[in-house]
């Protein structure tokens, strides 16, 4: 059986004022109604160097990165079979770096065109030797692994919204195998930069955040558990697209960000038994969560 026995967020909003979520850690919450007044919502009072246990790789990390390694180190993690352990992890563009561009860019103009001398003799010195690093979209994967010495399977999805569910259906497979014990399964984004501002127009709901989840191959539950299932009916549905436009569109998190309101809603409802979850604009990609027992 596999199961989802954690859940840790790290957003802007966090998912509504409970707070009795067995395993659970919301960071950075703040009230719906702030988020609702800001253009674009970065992580409240977020401090990377508070959860980040290997300092030097601050510097190596991009937001998106410094996102998913916090909620990665929420999670009750098992200390056993860490070389065997999965991971995987839904991502953006990683466009965040951008601006570093912009000292490039002026030691590389002539009169308003770009001369590919000046940008060789000049620009390249203004670039940050470890841009590569930042912009990189596997880079939140690649951290949380090195973070938590993870050694299993491992896969990074690019993902829009949605298609995180994949990194989920991806570490139950793992875990089907025999391939590992354990994984972590989610998506992480900080998707305020320039680009995908102006990719989607300026989108007033976009805002960052990661959720991953602890899924585990077990003989028999624990108490809390619940089981990932195949997608199919539920009690509840809940759609990705509804809890982004609730809570901020995080672009490769919104899947996770939907994971773990069904989560939520398990733990908070009694009377719920199994929730799918689903996509209103990629049919295919949907699963369920159920209690055992």
């Amino acid at each position: 059986m596999i199961v989802l026995r954690a859940v840790s967020v790290c957003a802007a909003s966090g998912l509504g004022d409970e707070r009795v979520l067995d395993g659970e850690t919301l960071f950075c919450a703040c009230p719906l109604a702030q988020f609702a007044q800001r253009r674009v919502a970065p992580a409240a009072q977020f401090d990377p160097a508070a959860v980040v246990a290997q300092r030097k790789s601050l510097k190596l990390m991009n937001r998106a990165a410094q996102l998913a390694v916090a909620a990665a180190r929420a999670l009750p993690v098992p200390a056993r079979d860490r070389e065997r352990a999965g991971l995987f992890l839904g991502v953006g563009m990683s466009g965040g770096e951008i601006a570093q561009l912009a000292g490039l860019l002026d030691e590389s103009l002539d009169g308003g065109e770009v001369d590919l001398a000046k940008m060789g003799a000049n620009g390249l010195a203004r670039l940050n030797p470890l841009l590569s690093f930042h912009v990189l979209n596997n880079m939140p994967l690649c951290h949380v692994s090195i973070e938590l010495g993870l050694g299993g399977p491992h896969g990074a999805i690019y993902a829009a919204g949605a298609e995180a569910l994949d990194a989920f259906a991806a570490a139950a497979d793992a875990l089907a195998a025999g391939e590992a014990p354990w994984a972590i399964a989610g998506g992480a984004d900080a998707p305020l930069d320039t680009v995908t501002l102006a990719l989607r127009g300026g989108d007033e709901r976009l805002a960052e955040a990661a959720a991953l989840a602890l899924l585990l191959a077990v003989d028999e539950p624990a108490p809390g558990d619940l089981e990932w299932a195949e997608p199919g009916g539920a009690d509840r549905e809940i759609t990705v697209e509804e809890t982004a436009a609730r809570f901020g569109d995080s672009l490769a998190a919104s899947g996770a960000l939907a994971v773990a309101e069904a989560v939520r809603i398990l733990r908070m409802h009694a009377d719920v038994r199994s929730i799918a979850i689903r996509s209103a604009a990629l049919p295919s990609v949907s699963a369920r969560l159920r209690r055992v027992g």
